[in-house]
């Protein structure tokens, strides 16, 4: 049996020696044709099946991503516009009292935690992405985790003292060391404690523990609380980008659902897993993260930070600043000639590399997304210029991914800083590189 050339089936008649008379062969070849032509129709009906399931499933995930859409962008607009309008009162109030005064010092302190709350929001939004589309780069150094893990708890331990919760500790005296990116670290491990402070209640528990498998080849994290547990439909969702973004009114564990989704995808760029275990609502929850350690090099690790304070009015620099930003320029100008810094400023590209031209300072904080002359292309002039290319160059834009950066460095750049800036970041920077080489 053919069907476009193609042999479909075969029927075998073998019970006549002597052989079929005209009509009976044609009698087969017509059951054949009918045979293809069931087959046809078979093979018809079973694609238009399955195209219809198909289609239905497509229109179910595309109404499903429409709605998680529509909710994740009401949620987002909620968890901005509430920071920015604590922002905009704080500010307000700042114009009605006294400058010093109590009234002013607390309306400071709502506009920081709230600026954090918003740069914290904006960091999650940017990983996320990163993540999904593979382009986090890690920085990994040999690095001790018992000290990483050591610093997280006492990061937290103001915020769950404040909440009423008890946060207990088990950390293993063995020292273990791996190669890891210490700012994801801390950002995994800080992650998980952010989700058990929302979802305990006062008088609740917490703990942290960090072990060692019976290889001794992996480190084990068991972050535990007593709260709120999760619902057995939820858990394979959990790590989901957004899975938190509900779109009902109680907003009290405010947040984008990001952290856990940041928190697995960090960890498996580190050759780890992460589970999450819970009996129910109610039951609490327990997050187990199971991360490659290696043995310690000999030279030891120095986790220590550097110590700024000291620094203070002993080192001066001739810094330019290029920014657009009429405002922020006044800020860290402000900020870094408190620190006894000697700073110009320049609002536009071409004005700040004639000024660099002339001036030759020892720092150049250059905006990229200036007005006249791109920030590339003034780091590009100034090393071009014998005159100036040992001029120390540093990028402050809000462009903040890895091509960006990349694209920074080859300009000319010795750093690339991501808006909003940290003073202090600055400040070891120019300590680090700059004062100590000088």
């Amino acid at each position: 049996m053919f069907e476009y050339e193609k042999v479909v089936g075969v029927i075998a008649a073998a019970n006549r020696p002597s052989g079929y008379q005209k009509a009976s062969l044609s009698m087969i070849e017509g059951m054949g044709e009918a045979f293809v032509h069931l087959l046809r129709r078979w093979q018809a009906e079973k694609a238009l099946r399955e195209s219809e399931a198909r289609a239905q499933q497509l229109v179910s995930e595309l109404r499903e991503a429409d709605a998680s859409k529509n909710n994740f962008m009401a949620v987002l607009s909620h968890e901005i516009r509430n920071p920015l309008a604590a922002i905009k009162l704080g500010l307000s109030l700042l114009e009605r009292v006294e400058p010093g005064s109590a009234k002013a010092q607390q309306a400071l302190e709502i506009i920081g935690r709230q600026s954090n709350q918003l740069t914290h929001l904006v960091d999650d939004l940017l990983d996320v992405t990163r993540i999904a589309r593979d382009k986090v780069e890690l920085k990994c150094l040999d690095v001790n985790l018992n000290d990483l893990v050591i610093g997280c708890t006492r990061d937290f331990e103001a915020q769950f003292t404040q909440k009423g919760i008890t946060f207990n500790t088990a950390i293993t005296n063995q020292q273990l060391q791996m190669c890891a990116d210490p700012t994801r670290i801390t950002q995994i491990v800080g992650n998980l404690l952010n989700n058990a402070a929302k979802f305990t209640c006062a008088g609740g528990e917490v703990k942290l523990e960090l072990q060692t498998d019976p290889t001794g080849k992996h480190a084990l994290i068991n972050i535990s609380d007593t709260g709120e547990g999760i619902s057995p439909e939820l858990l394979p969702n959990l790590f989901t980008a957004f899975s938190q973004a509900s779109n009902t009114l109680d907003r009290s564990n405010s947040g984008l659902g990001l952290g856990l989704s940041i928190a697995k995808g960090l960890v498996e760029m580190h050759g780890g897993e992460i589970r999450v275990f819970s009996d129910g609502l109610g039951q609490g929850s327990s997050f187990k993260i199971r991360l490659p350690i290696k043995a310690a090099d000999d030279g030891g690790i120095d986790t220590k930070e550097a110590d700024f304070n000291s620094k203070d009015g002993q080192h001066s620099l001739r810094i330019l600043l290029i920014e657009d930003s009429h405002d922020l320029a006044e800020s860290i100008s402000t900020l870094l000639s408190i620190y006894g810094h000697d700073v110009d400023t320049a609002y536009d590209g071409l004005t700040g590399l004639k000024k660099a031209q002339a001036d030759h300072p020892d720092v150049v904080l250059c905006d990229i997304g200036l007005p006249e002359m791109d920030g590339y292309e003034v780091a590009r002039s100034l090393r071009s210029d014998p005159s100036t290319s040992d001029i120390f160059l540093i990028a402050i834009s809000g462009y903040a991914q890895v091509d960006d950066i990349k694209k920074a460095l080859e300009a000319g750049f010795d750093h690339h800083m991501v808006k909003p800036i940290e003073i202090n970041r600055i400040r070891q920077i120019l300590d680090e590189e700059v004062i100590k080489k000088r």
